[in-house]
C-alpha cells in the first residue's frame, strides 16, 4: 500500500494517454421535421395609445392664478455665519483712507552674501600676502 516515488512514476508511464476528441463546432443547417407542425404567423398588437390621445381633450389655456394654486420654491435661508464679515471691535473706526497694511519692500540677503564671499575670497590672499613678507624678512 505504500509505494516509493519511483514505483509511483513507472506506473504513471505504464497507462495510456487518451485525449478527449474535440467537439465538432462545424456549422449544420437546422432540417425542418417532416411531423412538425407549421407554426401560426403572428399578427401585429395594434396599440391603442395613438387614439387615446386623439380622443383626449387639449389641455386648458393656463392663467397666472395657476401658478399660484401650486406651491412655488422656498429655498432656506443661509446660515449666519456663512457670509458675515470678520469679528469687529467697537474700538475700530472703519475709515477706508488708512491702509489695514503698510507694506514693506523686501530684505534680500544678497548684499550680505556678497560681502561675506569677498571677505572669504580676500583672506587667502591676504594670508598669501603675510607669507611673502615673512619668507622675504626672513631672507634678508
Amino acid at each position: 500500500s505504500t509505494l516509493t516515488t519511483e514505483e509511483i512514476r513507472a506506473q504513471e508511464c505504464q497507462k495510456q494517454f487518451r485525449a478527449r476528441p474535440v467537439p465538432d463546432l462545424s456549422y449544420k443547417p437546422t432540417s425542418i421535421s417532416k411531423n412538425s407542425t407549421p407554426r401560426q404567423v403572428t399578427t401585429p398588437i395594434t396599440l391603442k395609445i395613438l387614439e387615446r390621445l386623439a380622443n383626449k381633450p387639449p389641455p386648458a389655456p393656463s392663467n397666472e392664478d395657476d401658478g399660484s394654486k401650486e406651491s412655488k420654491f422656498k429655498a432656506r435661508p443661509l446660515p449666519k455665519t456663512t457670509f458675515v464679515g470678520p469679528i469687529q471691535s467697537p474700538s475700530y473706526s472703519g475709515s477706508a483712507s488708512t491702509p489695514l497694511t503698510v507694506p514693506r519692500p523686501p530684505r534680500l540677503s544678497t548684499g550680505d552674501r556678497t560681502e561675506k564671499r569677498q571677505a572669504v575670497a580676500e583672506a587667502p590672499r591676504l594670508s598669501t600676502g603675510d607669507r611673502t613678507e615673512k619668507r622675504q624678512a626672513v631672507a634678508e
